[in-house]
């Protein structure tokens, strides 16, 4: 059964510009930017970068990220 609700956890809320571990679930407080950081499992074939664009109270599944850079805004992540 899925929550409706972002669980709010130690150290992943308010999150500012920085590079941060990625979790499950991403959730935009302050319209922001993202540069979402795929580790590529093939061998041979670098790791993708790519930006993305949030408006305040997105929420998103991050499930195959590596690490998130926050460039601007603020941003929760859970672990669910």
């Amino acid at each position: 059964m899925a929550l409706p609700v972002l669980s709010l956890q130690l150290g992943l809320i308010n999150l500012g510009a920085g590079i941060y571990a990625a979790e499950s679930i991403i959730h935009c407080e302050d319209d922001g930017q993202l540069a979402l950081n795929f580790k590529n499992k093939t061998p041979g074939v670098a790791d993708t970068s790519v930006t993305y664009d949030m408006t305040a109270g997105e929420d998103r599944g991050i499930y195959d990220v590596d690490t998130v850079e926050i460039i601007s805004g603020t941003f929760s992540m859970a672990r669910q």
